[in-house]
């Protein structure tokens, strides 16, 4: 809404402005509507809330947010996105979403410009690093995730994730040794890393194609007791972008997985014993 200034003469020649009237009602509209806004927001009416503030770039994010995560409509997200970015171009995490979108749909190309996007407002995001390195490697860049992954290690020694997928990497390239080292540092740094499903998973496959069977086997056989204590929420936790209701789905597959490993160890050492 635009305020023009009037001014109007009153008895001899004395000048005063309606505008502060008029200012203190505008701004009570406004707080109202803004308040209004953010418990529609919070309470997720965001139909609500965006009649009520169309041009909020904050809360277009929050409804790209829900979108992606709750409701799993990434038509609407990327609009909510989009929208927020034609509010407020360096809006936080607004590029970073959107090539998380592109990402789902394996439109590499539009992930990687929208994370280098967001990577340009932030060089440090390891978040956006992140999935820049998860976009590099399904694309068939792993020297250029490789790069990514081990910088977000640097930057989030904590998070366990960056560890895990390093592994995978290193594995992928015929680095058997250093994805094994890799995942042993995830296992010893990251937060929660001793029991790790993800990591004992990681180092089990590196110390398998390392053809060292025994300690495999050990690795394989933590994954699946971990996992055997891991609940649906926890397992989506780690697969956001996927429904809640794979959830059941994708733990199941992952046990049944490991346990073909175990068996696949198992096959090796037998075969090793005959052979001595």
């Amino acid at each position: 809404m635009k305020l023009t200034k009037k001014t109007y003469k009153i008895g001899g020649g004395v000048m005063v402005s309606v505008a502060l009237v008029s200012g203190v009602f505008i701004s009570d509209i406004f707080a109202s509507r803004t308040k209004l806004a953010q418990q529609a927001g919070d309470n997720q009416n965001f139909h609500i809330a965006y009649l009520l503030r169309p041009n909020d770039a904050d809360l277009l994010v929050r409804i790209g947010h829900y979108y992606l995560q709750e409701n799993q409509n990434l038509v609407r997200a990327e609009r909510a996105y989009r929208r927020a970015l034609d509010q407020n171009p360096s809006i936080p995490f607004a590029h970073h979403q959107l090539a998380r979108i592109y990402f789902i749909q394996a439109d590499f190309t539009r992930a990687r410009r929208e994370i280098n996007a967001e990577l340009a407002l932030d060089p440090n995001n390891f978040r956006a690093l992140y999935v820049r390195a998860l976009n590099e490697a399904y694309s068939g860049n792993k020297p250029g995730a490789e790069n990514d992954f081990r910088r977000v290690t640097e930057l989030a020694p904590l998070e366990w994730g960056s560890y895990n997928d390093l592994s995978w990497v290193l594995a992928e390239q015929g680095q058997f040794a250093e994805a094994a080292t890799v995942a042993r540092s995830g296992i010893e740094t990251a937060t929660g890393g001793a029991k790790n499903l993800w990591l004992w998973n990681a180092l089990g496959v590196a110390l398998f194609n390392a053809k060292i069977y025994a300690e495999a086997g050990e690795a394989f056989r933590n994954a699946l007791r971990y996992a055997e204590d891991l609940d649906e929420q926890e397992w989506h936790r780690a697969y956001s972008a996927n429904t809640m209701r794979s959830a059941a789905s994708g733990l199941t597959a992952f046990k049944h997985a490991l346990q073909k490993n175990i068996e696949a160890v198992d096959d090796q050492l037998t075969k090793e014993a005959k052979e001595r």
